[in-house]
């Protein structure tokens, strides 16, 4: 169930099933349900108050017919009342698991997300076909880059260690390249867009508490970041926040739901990237918008000497 998004808390309190069903839903039907849930679920702390004050603690649970006997049998003259003392934590727990049958039945059908009719069926578990350019070797461009291949970018050789892609929800696509400094090892994340005006990102990989050590908590409580986040004394406002799935095409493993919320400072040169994929992994990373020409002296793998993208249609 590594495509939840729901605090670990709640789904503790799930019954089982509801949380498999949950975990192969869109993050938005996630998101739905985690608001409904959470308006509408029973406390066992003000079950307890409504006892002591009120003995309207089965009028906190929809049971009316025991409310309305609980109160004229005076609580079974304080048997009853002294029994539920010990029953008010079984009977929130029946009514919020209850609750989330309800809910996730909702969800279903407004998402319609039955095998019944084939349209309404989740996409299969594979990366979308890109329309990646040719392999033209007197002729190399950033989205020729693949495994293997070396660049220079910066005064600094870089080799692609790593290819994963991006399918969002708004049938759009991005790749990254995970590159690694040949002198001092560092990592680092290239960013390629296919929609509309390309937009290639070169960021190097942080870790999310180095950004904000409150970041993840704000994230699992409130299912986003802040709107603007500090780094080095330079804010980063919140423009963008894709949702899809991402897969690793190096490695071939099965896609996992992710959410992505893009960040850019004032002048709109540098990006800050937060990515959750599944629950709890985070990548985060901060670079800046370039321009393809300052990628340059491209070579291709030794390794079979020709552009062997996973992407790329054969």
């Amino acid at each position: 169930m590594s495509n939840l998004i729901l605090p670990s808390t709640l789904i503790q309190e799930l019954p089982y099933a509801v949380s498999v069903q949950l975990a192969e839903m869109p993050l938005e039907a996630q998101r739905e349900f985690l608001d409904e849930y959470t308006r509408k679920s029973r406390s066992v702390a003000v079950s307890y108050l409504l006892q002591f004050f009120f003995g309207a603690h089965y009028l906190y649970h929809n049971r009316w017919f025991m409310q309305v006997l609980f109160w004229i049998t005076g609580g079974g003259g304080g048997i009853w009342w002294f029994i539920d003392l010990f029953r008010v934590p079984k009977m929130t727990q029946e009514f919020n698991m209850q609750l989330a049958d309800e809910i996730l039945r909702g969800i279903v059908i407004r998402y319609r997300l039955t095998n019944q009719n084939p349209k309404n069926r989740i996409p299969e578990n594979r990366p979308r076909q890109l329309a990646l350019p040719d392999f033209n070797p007197l002729d190399l461009q950033p989205k020729n880059l693949a495994s293997g291949f070396l660049f220079d970018f910066k005064l600094k050789t870089w080799s692609v260690e790593n290819e994963g892609q991006y399918d969002w929800d708004t049938q759009t696509s991005e790749r990254v390249l995970t590159v690694l400094n040949t002198l001092d090892g560092h990592n680092a994340y290239l960013y390629m867009t296919y929609a509309g005006q390309a937009e290639l990102f070169f960021c190097y990989a942080l870790n999310l508490h180095s950004v904000d050590p409150t970041l993840e908590n704000e994230i699992l409580a409130n299912q986003r970041p802040y709107n603007i986040i500090t780094y080095n004394g330079v804010p980063f406002y919140r423009e963008r926040q894709k949702e899809g799935m991402f897969f690793d095409l190096t490695r071939g493993a099965p896609g996992q739901r992710m959410i992505l919320w893009e960040f850019f400072d004032g002048l709109r040169e540098n990006v800050l990237r937060i990515e959750q994929i599944g629950r709890n992994h985070f990548r985060t990373s901060i670079g800046r918008v370039i321009q393809s020409y300052e990628i340059t002296d491209i070579l291709p793998s030794g390794e079979g000497g020709g552009y062997q993208s996973a992407s790329k249609p054969r």
